[in-house]
């Protein structure tokens, strides 16, 4: 998936919504997962490399779960999966193995 240790490290995984991503600044999101509104995923342009490489978001509302070499979810991205979880997403839901 192009994802490697810049991206994501093993054990560690941080969900935030897109506004919150979007306020870390430079580098910031490493090891964030983007758990927000299909509308508002796809706002989310990474103008301030908030994500070093590739990014994960998983859209709360329809469950998809996608991919994006350069973060930048306002030009599209790859659907990898799809979610069914009964009750909330959130961190507990998400494990990164490296």
């Amino acid at each position: 998936m192009g994802l490697n240790a810049a991206d994501f490290s093993a054990g560690v995984s941080i969900t935030a919504t897109e506004a919150t991503i979007d306020a870390l600044g430079v580098g910031g999101a490493a090891n964030h997962i983007m758990l927000d509104t299909a509308a508002n995923i796809a706002t989310f342009t990474n103008a301030d490399a908030e994500y070093s490489g590739a990014a994960i978001a998983v859209e709360t509302d329809t469950g998809k779960v996608l991919f994006d070499a350069d973060a930048d979810f306002s030009a599209g991205s790859i659907v990898i999966g799809t979610l069914t979880v009964a009750g909330t997403l959130d961190l507990n839901n998400f494990d990164i193995i490296a």
